[in-house]
């Protein structure tokens, strides 16, 4: 059950991007909706991966890292677009 103002958050994503011994890490971390809210979830995880593939596209050596609560599993349908 959902319950304290953490249901009522507008959650998305953070990315930052580190150098480590000369090598490019870019991280991104999210916390997404908890609870029943599977579309809410989908479309969150449809934005960060847009994101990601974006980044990949423009920063192609870079090491990508995404990490996070994502309040799922890893075979569910709104992980898909990562």
């Amino acid at each position: 059950s959902e319950s304290g103002e953490d249901v009522f958050s507008n959650k998305g994503f953070t990315r930052v991007t580190v150098v480590k011994d000369g090598i490019p890490i870019t991280i991104y971390n999210t916390h997404t909706q908890s609870g029943d809210a599977t579309g809410t979830r989908q479309e969150q995880f449809a934005e960060l991966g847009a994101s990601v593939s974006a980044f990949r596209v423009a920063n192609p050596t870079h090491a990508i890292l995404v990490m996070g609560d994502f309040n799922d599993t890893p075979a569910s349908a709104p992980l898909q677009p990562l």
